[in-house]
């Protein structure tokens, strides 16, 4: 999704929760399923690699999933092996994961709807598939194949392009989300088909770069709300600024309606290996002699905060947190931008001030044992 972030963290602070919090992460199971759902969506995007913490999720303070993913194919059908005939995980285990069969069962009992992911990240991929119409009907035909094994009806489309592209992409895109909205309304009456956009979309040659179109023949347009830096940007700095996101939504309403609206936050943040301690050092080029600069899930975050001991600092403009400290293992200088509830909540406040369509989350599973974000969708969304 935009970013595919991996499970293992910056110093081995991602893969194992160490936190005592991780005691107190069942206490859902003793709601009972909710009967009303709020006005907002809060949409949450769940990868085949947090399968595994499946038990962490509260299905009591979301109103939609989208499990990520089925990979797309050029010809319509999708990919079942990678390298080597090695199983692709993300197509294997929503055909074969039990775990994964009883999680959707029980998230439609809470009345949460499940929508299956179409991913297209490979350029040359998503340009053949684009340029061939015949393919759009074998690969919704496919698609609803796919759904059916579950009973879900939903569709998220995630497709992106490594870099820009023509503005003809971006058309022939809203083509095939209007076709595709239509197809799966005609199956299913009322798909709820949402289509990723990265946070330039309005102002780049992007493939979701058409927002008026996208926003008139989608049902929702999830903003990839992040990555206003990453590892290899010049400096370390926020990964969600409250600047920039907020100037990305006006960019935005200025070609759709709010109510097209999701504003995805992430779950997530980055440590650079950096010169100096100061907040938005520049970033070190990384060795294995000092490491490297790389993702780090929320619970990774938590960790790293808990085996330091850091102070963390907070960043007034872009309403983020962030902090430095010295690697154990390299002694390196390492800096850190999140997203915490206090910035979080920022960014749901405007979102309930813009009257969006909701909020989203990349990923579902990347606070793991962690329940505060949890109990800020509860009071933000639920009123409890």
């Amino acid at each position: 999704m935009g970013l595919v972030l991996t499970l293992s963290t910056t110093e081995r602070h991602g893969n194992n929760v160490v936190s005592p919090i991780r005691t107190k992460t069942h206490i859902f199971r003793m709601f009972t399923p909710p009967t009303v759902k709020k006005d907002q969506v809060v949409y949450g995007y769940l990868p085949w690699w947090s399968l595994n913490d499946l038990d962490y999720i509260q299905l009591d303070k979301i109103t939609d999933i989208a499990y990520f993913g089925v990979y797309l194919k050029s010809d319509g059908t999708f990919k079942k092996t990678v390298d080597e005939g090695v199983l692709e995980p993300g197509y294997n285990r929503w055909v074969s994961d039990k775990k994964l069969d009883a999680f959707i069962q029980k998230a439609q009992k809470y009345n949460v709807n499940v929508a299956l992911t179409l991913v297209a990240h490979e350029d040359d991929v998503t340009d053949a598939f684009l340029d061939c119409r015949e393919c759009w009907e074998t690969m919704a035909n496919n698609l609803r194949a796919e759904m059916d094994k579950h009973g879900v009806k939903d569709v998220n489309l995630n497709f992106e392009y490594g870099g820009f592209t023509e503005r003809k992409r971006a058309d022939q895109y809203v083509e095939f989300v209007d076709f595709i909205n239509k197809y799966m309304d005609a199956h299913y009456k009322d798909s709820f088909v949402v289509t990723s956009a990265f946070a330039d979309s309005a102002i780049g040659d992007r493939v979701s770069s058409n927002i008026e179109g996208l926003g008139k023949v989608s049902d929702g347009i999830f903003i990839m709300g992040y990555d206003f830096h990453r590892p290899q940007s010049a400096n370390a700095g926020p990964v969600a600024p409250i600047t920039g996101i907020e100037k990305t939504v006006n960019q935005f309403l200025m070609h759709t309606t709010a109510d097209k609206i999701i504003l995805g936050v992430p779950y997530y943040g980055y440590n650079w290996v950096v010169e100096s301690e100061e907040k938005g050092s520049p970033r070190l080029e990384g060795n294995d002699e000092i490491g490297f600069s790389q993702p780090q899930i929320y619970a990774g975050v938590m960790d790293t905060i808990l085996d330091t001991g850091v102070e963390v600092s907070w960043d007034d403009e872009a309403k983020t947190p962030y902090f430095s400290y010295i690697s154990s293992e390299t002694n390196s200088i390492r800096q850190v931008h999140y997203e915490n509830v206090e910035s979080l909540k920022e960014k749901y406040e405007m979102s309930k001030e813009k009257r969006l369509l909701g909020v989203g989350i990349w990923a579902l599973g990347y606070d793991r044992g962690h329940t505060e974000l949890w109990d800020l969708l509860g009071k933000e969304f639920w009123g409890y």
